[in-house]
């Protein structure tokens, strides 16, 4: 994107970057672990319909996971559970942050380089 040619660049409330760059090792398994240790399926469950209907991709991860739960393929399932885990702890984490998983905003229309 040519920010000359293209506007500004609309970003989100929390850019990845900024994101990423502040989720060390040590919060990002205190959340797995917190997730594993939590003893309340009901509030794991709950954070996790939270987290995929702000995560698509996670809501095509659950399903897989589902698929193979159902085909008792549990190689599979763990696997499905394996990637869905890390998608559920970085969503806790932005969470935590404060970040606002509302309805993004559009970006400003271009300004008008004739005014």
């Amino acid at each position: 994107m040519d920010p000359d040619r293209d506007g500004p660049r609309f970003r989100l409330p929390l850019d990845l970057r900024e994101f990423f760059a502040g989720v060390d090792g040590e919060a990002f398994m205190s959340q797995i672990n917190s997730m594993a240790e939590s003893g309340s399926q009901e509030e794991l469950d709950q954070t996790t319909r939270e987290a995929a209907q702000a995560i698509p991709l996670l809501r095509d991860i659950l399903r897989k996971k589902k698929e193979a739960e159902q085909e008792f393929d549990m190689e599979n399932t763990k696997l499905w559970l394996g990637v869905a885990l890390p998608l559920i702890a970085l969503y806790r984490i932005a969470e935590d942050r404060g970040y606002n998983w509302g309805t993004p905003q559009p970006p400003p229309p271009p300004k008008d380089r004739n005014a």
